[in-house]
């Protein structure tokens, strides 16, 4: 299996026997290495350990609260960098083989399709750390985990050496082999969140012992899914009806501005019906993406079947994810998981005319709020773009230390522009206070940070939709597409 991304290795653990070994035995005990390895890594994950074996730092109560994750069920109370426990990517794209050398194990995170890039990228930042992210660094196996996989090595060596040694793991092509916990779920509840419930994940037998096969979100499952998975949705078939009878309303108008190709997964045209009604299509619920004209969406039911997912393609977008899920309280929500254009700056705008598309179809069918993760770093201005045209959050004591600190009041935007806080704007309660003059603007596209739990409210005359439209005036949308 290819290793891509930030990578760590594990080494040392080897009785001193093993380095003077024939290859291949080496190559046997590095294979069995590396499944101990695998579970002792979850388990320090599963149980919120960093690096060196200590409680990871503690969530914000502003993360607690908006916690959401493109996995699965998001728990207020799950570990950090877990929300949905073994569904996140934190533990099911965890992967290690052995080295090619046959002297250790290297020790990664496989590739994510929602961010486009390795996972172990985003984990990168939480190991450096920033002004308002805490530092946690999971790239490593602490020295009590060290210890463990130590002595086991030491035994089964001995036992090895003997003969009487049980085969040890191998990749097999299509993922990794790992142990199957011994413990199953006891309740409802417990399920969702066991490794044995983690989609793309088979569990097999090599001599007498189970090993459970995961694929990672980011690669090629095997051909198990229903041949209707990714075709496009066929038009309904409508009856024959006397000519006499009046043609029903839909209840949902779709709106004119996008048509899609749509391709849709089991399941997508009920969980729709389930949380729209059952006059819904899913042609209109894709209007909820915001996606351009022509744009390909295919869609598939949220891991925990509390919604639906979008993943969209179309020549001006490198990157795009929706969901639509809805919560306990039985809200409806759009999360905006990500989106990136192929080639930022060429065509003005278009993150705005999304936003402002999205707002007209989360009108017809009653949703919420979206929410987003606003990304501030190399090729991500989101925090300072989704405030632009709409999207706020309370500001946090952080930023308003920044604001109060008058060594912090100057400020340089993208674009070159220069210019000081102004009394007026440098006790902001919301961001949309600061965004609302163009020092404050300034300001943020200087000292702005990546920002958690974004919210564009859809409701009508709310302060989102004004600060979209005042954009939009502004500024000069974009056409529908190619």
């Amino acid at each position: 299996m290819p290793v891509i991304g930030p990578r760590f290795w594990v080494r040392g653990v080897e009785p001193l026997a093993v380095r003077s070994a024939p290859a291949a035995q080496r190559r046997d005990f590095w294979a069995q290495v590396t499944v101990w390895v695998l579970e002792a890594k979850d388990e320090e994950l599963r149980a919120g350990l960093d690096r060196d074996g200590n409680p990871m730092a503690a969530l914000a109560e502003i993360t607690r609260k908006r916690r959401r994750s493109a996995m699965g069920p998001a728990d207020p109370n799950a570990p950090p960098l877990t929300p949905a426990y073994g569904l996140s990517r934190t533990r099911s794209l965890f992967s290690a083989q052995p080295t090619a050398a046959a002297n250790g194990v290297v020790c990664w995170w496989t590739y994510d399709s929602h961010t486009g890039d390795a996972w172990g990228e985003i984990l990168k930042y939480h190991r450096d750390g920033t002004e308002r992210l805490p530092v946690r660094n999971v790239f490593g196996l602490a020295p009590q985990s060290l210890a463990t996989v130590k002595q086991r090595a030491a035994d089964w060596w001995r036992v090895y050496q003997a003969g009487l040694a049980a085969p040890p793991a191998y990749d097999t092509g299509w993922g990794r082999a790992t142990a199957l916990p011994g413990t199953g779920p006891r309740t409802a509840a417990e399920l969702v969140r066991s490794e044995t419930a983690t989609p793309g994940r088979r569990q097999v037998t090599i001599g007498n012992h189970t090993y459970t096969m995961q694929g990672g979100l980011g690669l090629k499952l095997p051909p198990r899914l229903p041949p209707s998975f990714g075709s496009a949705l066929p038009k309904p078939v409508k009856p024959p009806k006397p000519r006499a009878a009046p043609k029903p309303q839909p209840a949902y108008r779709p709106i004119p501005v996008a048509k899609y190709k749509i391709e849709a997964g089991p399941g997508v045209e009920e969980e729709v019906r389930r949380i729209f009604g059952s006059s819904a299509t899913v042609e209109d619920v894709a209007q909820l993406s915001g996606a351009l004209h022509k744009s390909k969406i295919r869609i598939t039911k949220a891991w925990a079947g509390n919604g639906i997912e979008m993943e969209i393609e179309h020549p001006w977008v490198k990157q795009m994810h929706r969901e639509v899920l809805r919560d306990y309280n039985g809200k409806t929500y759009i999360h905006n998981t990500i989106f990136k254009e192929k080639n930022p700056g060429q065509h003005t705008g278009l993150g705005a005319e999304m936003i402002k598309r999205q707002a007209e179809a989360a009108k017809k069918f009653g949703v919420d709020h979206a929410e987003t993760d606003a990304a501030k770093g190399p090729g991500w201005n989101g925090y300072y773009t989704w405030a632009r045209t709409g999207y706020n959050k309370t500001i946090e004591p952080e930023i308003r230390a920044k604001l109060a600190d008058p060594s912090k009041w100057a400020w340089r935007d993208h674009k070159g522009n220069t210019g000081v806080l102004p009394p007026e704007s440098r006790a902001p309660q919301t961001i949309a206070d600061l965004m609302k003059t163009p020092e404050g603007r300034g300001w943020w596209n200087h000292h702005g940070e990546y920002t958690e739990g974004m919210v564009f409210d859809f409701k009508p005359g709310s302060r989102s939709l004004t600060t979209l439209e005042d954009y939009l005036t502004e500024t000069r949308p974009v056409q529908a597409g190619p």
